[in-house]
């Protein structure tokens, strides 16, 4: 996936008239059919000479549910190694002398 690709898809969908966030956009060209075909064409429309099926692949369609990225040269899966964290899994923490744990901004 492009993230430049994508945002200036969702800026012409948004000239269009849209005014979902980029999230929302995200999720609406992945499950309609209509309006990923739609943002083709204004994507078309504005210089990109590219195949439906590529401009799939450019802006994402499809990557939202535990896809796999692949290097197109090599065949090999592309590794995403951005941290995951759930909210707070990083606060310090102090070890109580009865042995348990507090988080430090209770």
């Amino acid at each position: 996936m492009n993230e430049e690709a994508l945002q200036y898809s969702y800026d012409l969908f948004k000239q269009d008239g849209y005014n979902g966030s980029i999230e929302d956009y995200k999720k609406l060209i992945n499950e309609d059919k209509e309006a990923l075909n739609y943002a083709f064409d204004l994507f078309s429309s504005d210089g990109y000479s590219g195949e439906v099926e590529e401009f799939n692949t450019l802006v994402g369609v499809g990557k939202l549910n535990n896809s796999v990225d692949v290097n197109p040269e090599t065949g090999l899966e592309i590794l995403d190694t951005d941290l995951k964290s759930k909210d707070g899994s990083l606060e310090s923490q102090k070890i109580l002398t009865n042995g348990g744990i507090v988080s430090m901004y209770d």
